[in-house]
């Protein structure tokens, strides 16, 4: 047997085994990440029991906040030829840098769950009042599951985005907001969040 015919044969099962072990370790990593992911939400359920100190955000602080959140998805958006629209105004707020982490979760959920096209992200001041949409033209939500969508009961399903939806509601009531699930004029699902504003 001539050797490069050896070489070419003990390479490709070279390259099997290391694609094999490849993949496992990709898996590991994956699996890895997901368990801190997941203790790092609960750390923050503990955090919210306990009850945090409310802060105010600034308008600037605000519009960074969102604009933050926005960002960090439009790689994942690309990806998937998700268009992300954004129409943001800004405003002096009751709340914390964890604002941060419910806009992008929102954003997530769309992404990973809604099979979307378009992810539509607006804010307003209203009167005494601070909004923020996020929806989608996805495939919505049952109005069966409305009621249930921020139990952690339900967010703790596979099918769910995790503990997002359950830990979103806790951190915007923490706020002394509200946040509630409609469907949107898009065709898929609408977040509604209601923030106190400050008084300048």
């Amino acid at each position: 047997v001539h050797a490069p015919y050896l070489n070419q044969r003990f390479r490709g099962v070279f390259l099997t085994i290391k694609d094999k072990y490849t993949k496992k370790i990709e898996k590991a990593i994956k699996a890895l990440g997901e368990t801190l992911d997941l203790a790092d939400k609960v750390k923050k359920i503990v955090r919210l029991r306990r009850g945090l100190e409310i802060k105010k955000i600034k308008k600037d602080q605000t519009k960074e906040l969102l604009e933050n959140a926005i960002n960090e998805n439009k790689d994942q958006a690309n990806s998937k030829n998700v268009e992300i629209i954004k129409e943001i105004e800004t405003a002096e707020v009751t709340a914390d840098t964890f604002l941060e982490d419910v806009i992008h979760n929102l954003i997530q959920n769309s992404l990973i769950h809604a099979n979307c096209d378009t992810i539509q992200i607006k804010s307003k001041k209203l009167d005494d009042e601070f909004k923020i949409t996020v929806e989608d033209d996805g495939k919505g939500i049952p109005d069966a599951d409305k009621e249930r969508i921020f139990d952690i009961e339900y967010s703790a399903k596979p099918s769910s985005g995790g503990f997002g939806l359950y830990l979103i509601k806790k951190v915007i009531e923490n706020y002394n907001g509200r946040i509630e699930v409609k469907n949107s004029d898009l065709g898929g699902a609408r977040f509604d969040i209601f923030l106190k504003t400050i008084k300048e």
